[in-house]
């Protein structure tokens, strides 16, 4: 299980694995312009926001992958996997990687971002969010998350910076996946499109 905030190549990571596994269904992929990885392999990550406290009844197991990404960690995860990891980064780079995500996400539209996402926080919160200090709103709430995520027994770390490694991300990867590398061209092939669209979440992070 891999935690992640919005913005630090969560569903990368994820592609990267389920590309070197052995699944009944296909993995499809694009990588935007921005960098902004679409895959079909979402299930698990949309339906697990509106089930805090429990294992939904309706999970459909079979849609669930053997390498699992979340922007949430539930105390019922464990039920689901026996390592959980998050990815982390520098604290500086925290304004940054919103600006990517908005990029990605919000077609670089601030007003877009902070409609989508006010509605996530507290009727408190909501008032205070405005398009002046979303940026460092946000990435304040980004590290608090990341920060909570260090102190889960057990919760491994992977630096974001790794994802610009060639060597260190097959690394990550086959710890991931507890397998070797299978398809270097798939592999390669995903990983050089996807760094060559994120030099600026690069900029940030190296």
């Amino acid at each position: 299980m891999i935690c992640y905030v919005g913005g630090t190549g969560g569903d990368f990571l994820k592609t990267l694995c389920l590309q070197q596994l052995d699944l009944n269904t296909s993995v499809e992929c694009n990588i935007t312009d921005t960098g902004l990885v679409l895959h079909n392999r979402r299930y698990f990550r949309d339906i697990c926001v509106d089930y805090k406290n429990v294992v939904p009844s309706i999970l459909d197991w079979s849609q669930v992958d053997p390498v699992e990404n979340s922007h949430y960690y539930f105390d019922w995860f464990v039920e689901l996997a026996e390592k959980f990891y998050y990815i982390d980064f520098p604290e500086s780079a925290a304004v940054g990687i919103i600006d990517v995500f908005i990029a990605k996400r919000h077609q670089n539209s601030l007003m877009h971002f902070v409609e989508v996402h006010k509605q996530t926080l507290p009727v408190w919160a909501q008032q205070r969010v405005t398009e002046h200090n979303a940026r460092q709103f946000f990435s304040t709430l980004w590290l608090k998350q990341v920060h909570i995520w260090k102190t889960v027994p057990n919760m491994q770390a992977i630096a974001l910076a790794d994802f610009f490694n060639r060597q260190n991300l097959i690394n990550v990867v086959q710890q991931l996946t507890q397998t070797p590398i299978r398809d270097f061209d798939k592999f390669d092939q995903t990983f050089t499109t996807w760094t060559e669209k994120n030099s600026v979440l690069k900029k940030l992070v190296c």
